[in-house]
């Protein structure tokens, strides 16, 4: 049932698409970003777990759907949670969090609701959650074109507002931030530090598409693009 359900609704955004190709192309914009296939989620889930953690350290996943990453992942102790299906606990992130986890983890992976408040809880709770050292991976955080931003999914792929989290990461003093553009645009930071409650606190309301624009332009970022860069990380 799942199977036909998706596969009906990609040809119904596959539609929407070919509307907005020929109708709206002109007011499209797009980023500079070359999102390439160079590094998969579960690569650098699997890369981290081993070499940083022997693959005994704890991971959590946010967002399992059809167990696409969380099967993938070889790794003494995982936990999956998804309201709906996948992984290995039927939760939302925020009955997860406020009701039944009592654990700390060294590796989580974010790919649920990818509204900005929902992606924001998620990473507030998963820093209060993480073991010094350990790592948060986010997925669909590097639209390259704004037709795939809008709140209201209307594209086979949506990133929908979640790109507006790397507002609120640039600003940390206590994590090392990464970009990966591959796979489906990632963001990967590491807990360098004891975190500051103060500092995660952040008005997305007033950001745009082209806010997000300029802020690719930032030379500060650094960026993996392959298997060597990720084993260079600290």
């Amino acid at each position: 049932m799942n199977y036909v359900y998706r596969k009906f609704r990609s040809l119904i955004y596959l539609s929407i698409n070919t509307i907005l190709l020929v109708f709206a192309f002109p007011f499209n914009k797009k980023t500079t970003i070359n999102i390439k296939n160079n590094l998969k989620r579960d690569e650098i889930i699997n890369f981290i777990l081993n070499k940083k953690f022997t693959n005994q350290g704890h991971y959590l996943e946010i967002g399992c759907d059809l167990d696409q990453t969380f099967s993938k992942i070889i790794n003494k102790n995982k936990i999956g949670i998804d309201p709906v299906r996948g992984g290995n606990l039927k939760l939302n992130s925020k009955d997860f969090f406020e009701d039944y986890n009592s654990q700390k983890f060294d590796m989580i992976f974010i790919d649920g609701s990818h509204l900005i408040e929902d992606v924001f809880y998620d990473t507030v709770q998963s820093i209060s959650t993480l073991n010094l050292g350990g790592y948060v991976l986010l997925d669909d955080v590097l639209p390259n074109n704004y037709f795939n931003t809008f709140r209201k999914r209307i594209t086979l792929h949506s990133f929908q507002d979640a790109y507006k989290i790397l507002f609120l990461l640039r600003e940390l003093k206590f994590i090392k931030l990464y970009l990966i553009p591959s796979d489906h645009g990632m963001a990967l930071f590491k807990l360098i530090d004891e975190p500051d409650f103060e500092q995660l606190k952040y008005d997305f309301s007033k950001i745009s598409f082209d806010n997000y624009l300029e802020l690719l332009e930032d030379i500060r970022f650094d960026y993996i693009n392959d298997i060597n860069e990720l084993s260079n990380i600290n």
